[in-house]
């Protein structure tokens, strides 16, 4: 819905999957978008998801944690 765009909606919706993911013992979390949708790779980043690898047409994100002590920032 073009009216959603750009109010970070879909950011909020990932760094909460993201925050239940850790609360239940994940310690890993990949994701992925084609290189030419920057707005996905702009969802990504801002919660703590980096780069990790591309092929012909994705390009590769993850999250990784050391602890799954769950905390307000994903990033952490």
């Amino acid at each position: 819905m073009p009216s959603a765009r750009s109010k970070g909606y879909a950011s909020e919706a990932l760094r909460g999957l993201l925050l239940f993911t850790r609360s239940r013992g994940v310690t890993c979390v990949k994701g992925d978008a084609d290189h030419d949708n920057i707005a996905s790779q702009h969802v990504m980043m801002p919660v703590g998801m980096r780069p990790a690898g591309q092929a012909e047409r994705v390009r590769y994100f993850e999250i990784t944690w050391t602890h799954t002590t769950a905390n307000t920032d994903p990033r952490s």
